[in-house]
């Protein structure tokens, strides 16, 4: 009964929701060209990501491509950044993997007023195809509570594990086992639990 409460894809559908009316607010146009499946993940923050990308100037001319340079371009989507647009850290959450789309991006939230020289003139609006390759859950640890045991769990071992789940905002996404323990022989742990898609 408790398990039926968790519905990961009208979460997921409740975020697409969300961004893609953020995107509208911004001013940025998204078309898409390739769809993917409604169950295929759907970018998140904090998420590791992999994309193919063609960037092009309003009048077509293409200023990068790691399509012509035969190379994925991977990074962590982080709420402070990760060394990516503006437009891009909008855009990406409106996205599945697997989903080919064209965003035209303001300059405001491109390369400004200072462009990057010498491809991009200043106050450029901008255009990107994006191609997400993959997306997938950022694990970063952190030690919350010290333990004197020295103890590490082997393949043979049955554990218990209680744990919640936070996003890169620090906002709790799934506390189900905040307080129910996940049980599960190492050796034949999945990494996933018995709910699916979690």
């Amino acid at each position: 009964e408790e398990m039926a409460k968790h519905n990961p894809e009208k979460k997921s559908q409740e975020a697409l929701a969300a961004a893609l009316e953020q995107l509208k607010k911004s001013g940025i146009c998204k078309e898409v060209t390739r769809a993917a499946s409604n169950r295929a993940r759907l970018v998140q923050q904090g998420d590791d990501v992999t994309v193919h990308y063609v960037g092009r100037l309003s009048n077509g001319k293409i200023f990068d491509s790691s399509r012509e340079r035969g190379k994925e371009f991977s990074f962590t989507l982080a709420a402070s950044g990760a060394g990516i647009i503006k437009g891009w850290e909008e855009a990406l959450p409106t996205m599945r993997v697997g989903e080919i789309a064209s965003f035209k991006i303001p300059s405001h939230l491109a390369y400004g007023k200072k462009g990057m020289a010498p491809k991009i003139p200043p106050n450029a609006d901008v255009q990107y195809e994006i191609e997400v390759m993959s997306a997938m859950v950022c694990f970063v640890k952190e030690i919350v509570e010290e333990t004197e045991s020295n103890i590490m769990p082997k393949e043979e071992n049955y554990v218990r594990v209680f744990m919640t789940v936070h996003g890169a905002d620090g906002s709790v996404r799934d506390a189900y086992f905040q307080s129910r323990p996940l049980e599960f022989y190492m050796k034949h742990y999945s990494g996933r639990s018995d709910s699916e898609g979690r």
